[in-house]
């Protein structure tokens, strides 16, 4: 049945619940022997037998700009049912460098805190009153720093789209992946639906977390929230079309010009992560038996280069040799 909760209190309990996927596991494992029976020679379905086994973990990546408040919100979530690392305490605006952080919760959640990225500006105008030389050299100096940033930003997109499908043996795929941006923080439409366009087209359930909100007034977030669905709409959909849901979010009690605010929107985060768990993910976690890829690529290669050197007959023999 679908997740739903009245509260922060009763979300919490859900996830610090040992028995969570326990349900989501059964299912998978149905679906895993049927794939286990019929593609076994293809896929090596080891690591999705053990997350079945296991019930976890399932990662849920928070991803989004340094100062996003993708730590503070890792945080708020695991607070009181899970250990929390320091690097998980530690803001990336204090100037911190702060690389991937697992937390797992008891559940077999496992949320991961990444680090905090830059997105590239265009770059600025010379002053108007410079000199044509000095224009010219900012304009020169400018367009190379704006070209290493995006070169930057081009590899960071690359990188997560490896990390949230898994592509190393020792590595686990994304469940979900939440896109965390501060409330009145400059938003670049286009590179933010870039990259939540990593996810979504690789079929992971992609959320955008507003956080802060209660940092800016009712219209300042009107224009906000408008801006963010924006970028969503420019993200092709996946095969699966899942939608990407933008939810308004304040991790931790704060005090706004004398009033007390309490946090918001953690109940509604837990609902829709649990709720966009599939059995069917469980295919994410199967990988290609490598011996079957390489058949794929070296055998004819290897059997035609025996067909040059020695004809026919030989290049049949080398070709059953190999795949014995």
């Amino acid at each position: 049945e679908p997740a739903s909760f009245n509260s922060w209190a009763e979300a919490k309990a859900m996830i610090a619940r040992p028995t969570l996927l326990e349900s989501w596991a059964k299912s998978a494992r149905e679906l895993l022997s049927m794939v286990d029976a019929t593609s076994a020679e293809v896929l090596n379905v080891t690591d999705a037998w053990g997350v079945c086994s296991n019930c976890g973990p399932l990662n849920i990546y928070f991803v989004g700009e340094a100062g996003g408040g993708k730590s503070t919100l890792v945080r708020a979530l695991a607070e009181g049912i899970a250990e929390i690392p320091s690097s998980v305490s530690a803001s990336a605006t204090v100037g911190k460098v702060q690389n991937d952080t697992h937390v797992l919760l008891p559940s077999g959640l496992a949320l991961i805190d990444t680090q905090g990225f830059r997105i590239p500006v265009p770059p600025a105008d010379p002053e108007p009153n410079a000199t044509l030389v000095d224009r010219l050299t900012t304009m020169a100096l400018n367009g190379y720093m704006h070209r290493r940033q995006v070169s930057r930003w081009l590899s960071l997109l690359s990188d997560l789209r490896l990390k949230f499908e898994a592509a190393q043996p020792s590595q686990q795929p994304a469940a979900a992946v939440v896109y965390a941006h501060k409330a009145g923080a400059r938003i670049a439409v286009d590179r933010i639906s870039q990259a939540l366009a990593v996810p979504v087209q690789s079929n992971i359930p992609t959320f955008i977390a507003l956080t802060d909100v209660h940092a800016v007034d009712e219209s300042d977030l009107s224009e906000i929230l408008e801006s963010l669905e924006s970028a969503a709409s420019l993200v092709k959909p996946g095969t699966l079309r899942r939608p990407i849901k933008v939810l308004q979010i304040n991790s931790v009690p704060k005090s706004v010009q004398g009033v007390e605010i309490e946090p918001s929107g953690l109940p509604e985060l837990v609902t829709e992560m649990l709720n966009s768990l599939r059995p069917e993910d469980i295919l994410r976690h199967t990988k290609r038996n490598q011996h079957e890829a390489l058949n794929r690529v070296v055998l004819p290669l290897v059997g035609l280069a025996a067909w040059l050197w020695s004809g026919p007959l030989f290049a049949i023999l080398v070709a059953w040799a190999w795949r014995k």
